[in-house]
């Protein structure tokens, strides 16, 4: 079974890419089109509609990885939650899907099909600055997005320096 990790490390490989509304990629996405093809890429079939994605999900009130994000009831907006009160989404006409905060969310929904994550540590030391000398945090996975940026499932961390290495070590149960 796939995981809200693997979920969310799919939508990060399409940071960058351009909003246009109706859009389900692969080079460009409005919110829903993301949502729906992230899941799609892990066999689940998700509506390409907002609304229709908070109905078909479960709702929650402490949201994890991979968990679906949604503004409005009926939702006008979604993004895909990657921790630290951080969400990957489209945004809107002009912008670029992106990391950013996510405000003031009405609801959280639980994608039917995907795994949870729980009892993950991991300690992230780096060499050569960027993230300093020891940085520790609750983890599910990393993954290199370019630009000297890791993605560390309960929040995101940026090298100030790209050739920065880390030596990371992790002990994982999935549920």
């Amino acid at each position: 079974m796939a995981s809200g990790g693997d979920f969310l490390t799919l939508a990060a490989g399409e940071i960058g890419k351009p909003y246009v509304y109706g859009e389900q990629g692969p080079n460009a996405f409005d919110c829903s089109g993301l949502v729906a093809w992230a899941a799609a890429q892990l066999g689940i079939s998700l509506p390409h509609n907002a609304a229709e994605q908070q109905r078909v999900t479960t709702p929650v009130n402490t949201p994890a990885i991979g968990d679906l994000v949604f503004f409005g009831d009926p939702a006008y907006h979604v993004g895909i939650y990657a921790g630290g009160g951080q969400m990957i989404s489209a945004p809107h006409a002009g912008a670029n899907v992106h990391l950013g905060p996510v405000g003031t969310a009405t609801g959280y929904g639980r994608v039917k099909g995907l795994g949870g994550i729980s009892g993950t540590v991991a300690t992230l030391t780096a060499a050569g600055g960027g993230l300093g000398a020891h940085a520790k945090d609750v983890v599910y996975e990393l993954a290199f997005l370019g630009l000297g940026a890791a993605l560390l499932g309960y929040g995101l961390w940026r090298s100030l320096d790209p050739g920065t290495r880390a030596s990371i070590r992790t002990r994982t149960r999935l549920t």
